[in-house]
């Protein structure tokens, strides 16, 4: 039994940062990072707003945006207040927050170039 509760650690999930965009004022920031939870998950990519000095959490979801894994987010502050995330058109999102705490969020269709 002792080895069975133990195995479950195996399962935990972890974060990766892909990278840091800094508001414009610098107060705060959008992170965007890879969250890999096994190999059945297929991993995703995720966007968090973060004050500036916090630290993403290792074992935490997104605030704001969780999508199929794909690194290639393109994320713009538009203001100290405002942020852009472009995304692939054909992607399946899972969260898709439009305000986080004093920060709006847009979304744009990114259209992919083969």
């Amino acid at each position: 039994m002792v080895w069975g509760l133990n195995s479950c650690s195996l399962f935990v999930c972890s974060n990766k940062v892909i990278r840091e965009i800094a508001s414009p004022d610098r107060t705060r920031k959008a992170v965007v990072f890879e969250r890999d939870c096994g190999a059945t998950d297929g991993g995703s990519t995720q966007v968090s707003i973060l004050n500036a000095d916090a630290v993403l959490p290792t074992n935490k979801s997104s605030n704001t945006f969780v999508i199929k894994y794909y690194p290639k987010l393109n994320v713009i502050w538009q203001g100290d207040h405002n942020l852009i995330i472009q995304h692939p058109e054909s992607t399946r999102i899972f969260t898709r927050e439009t305000k986080v705490n004093d920060v709006s969020i847009r979304y744009e269709v990114q259209k992919l170039e083969f």
